[in-house]
């Protein structure tokens, strides 16, 4: 019975939490509740906004993961482990940004692949908050790849793609298009 209970999709507040939590007799509340906030599948996120400097050790770690950026190029894969509360989000967000603006202009796509849609909004407003901060020309194009969002291929012109695993996995069972227009960059 675990097994079958365990590969259910439990979408918050969707119908299998909700009969699911009636029927253990827990209060409505443990089905999860659905986001009201609609967030677009496509946005822009203009430049210019400071904001507090990293920690010295934060800078360390930064000016490794553009070491790495810098000597694989293209295919660059980086992990960056820190404590709960270290900063691993802004420190990533900030070195890839400073490796990927030029190449942006060029349509090009940093892909940020998380867990979960609550750490996929976390690593938006990471973006978000960090390209705000730079005074650069152009707004910063970020698509949610998750949460069954569909990007539309005519939408894709380079930028931030934040997925979640789930979605990646989906799309790529089901020979979804985009995908092939992500990688070729």
């Amino acid at each position: 019975m675990c097994r079958p209970l365990a590969e259910k999709k439990w979408f918050a507040d969707g119908p299998w939490p909700r009969a699911f939590v009636a029927a253990a007799g827990f209060p409505d509340i443990f089905a999860g509740v659905r986001e009201r906030v609609h967030r677009p599948t496509v946005q822009e996120i203009p430049p210019l906004a400071p904001v507090p400097p990293l920690q010295a050790f934060q800078k360390e770690l930064k000016a490794k993961l553009l070491a790495v950026m810098e000597r694989e190029q293209e295919r660059t894969r980086c992990v960056l482990s820190l404590p709960t509360g270290g900063g691993k989000t802004r420190v990533a967000v900030e070195a890839f940004i400073d490796w990927m603006q030029p190449r942006f202009v060029n349509g090009q796509y940093l892909i940020w692949i998380a867990q979960s849609e609550e750490l996929c909004e976390q690593a938006i407003a990471t973006l978000e908050q960090m390209w705000s901060s730079r005074e650069y020309r152009f707004p910063l194009r970020i698509y949610r790849y998750f949460g069954g969002r569909n990007v539309p291929l005519e939408a894709l012109r380079g930028g931030a793609v934040v997925a979640s695993i789930n979605q990646l996995y989906n799309r790529i069972n089901s020979g979804d298009p985009s995908l092939d227009t992500l990688e070729s960059w």
